[in-house]
């Protein structure tokens, strides 16, 4: 579906602040993750820490990001040069492309399917039985 929108200039300031995070809320918030980090390092917290995962591996998600980023551009540019020692229009090959960069979405593409497979056995835990209108339950 989609839906006409405002453009920027067009906003009100009410429409603005209630639109986007202003820089109180973001220190506000870091703040509350750092603390919900802290406690769940420390052992303290029983609550849902999805999303947080990123933030707690001591930086190994970025550095893989920026690891795969760089390889891609790499590709990017022999695919460049390449074209330039020809001469001809640069036409790029998307295969090569997905070729450098499928080693690093495979291990984003495992801890997923992980992720996946905890929240249908948590869905599960928490399914109820309701009886259906009309029909006897048994005993």
């Amino acid at each position: 579906m989609v839906r006409p929108v405002l453009h920027l200039a067009d906003y009100t300031d009410h429409e603005m602040y209630a639109s986007w995070f202003v820089l109180e809320d973001k220190q506000r918030i870091k703040g509350d993750i750092l603390n919900t980090l802290k406690l769940v390092k420390d052992g303290k917290f029983q609550g849902c820490t999805r999303g947080l995962e990123k933030l707690s591996d001591g930086g190994r998600t970025r550095e893989r990001r920026q690891v795969s980023i760089r390889e891609v551009l790499e590709e990017q540019e022999n695919q460049r040069k390449l074209h330039k020692s020809s001469g001809g229009s640069i036409v790029y090959d998307m295969a090569k492309f997905r070729k450098a960069y499928k080693p690093h979405s495979r291990a984003a593409r495992h801890v997923a399917h992980a992720v996946g497979k905890i929240d249908e056995m948590a869905a599960a835990c928490q399914r109820v039985d309701i009886p259906r209108i009309g029909k006897k339950r048994k005993n």
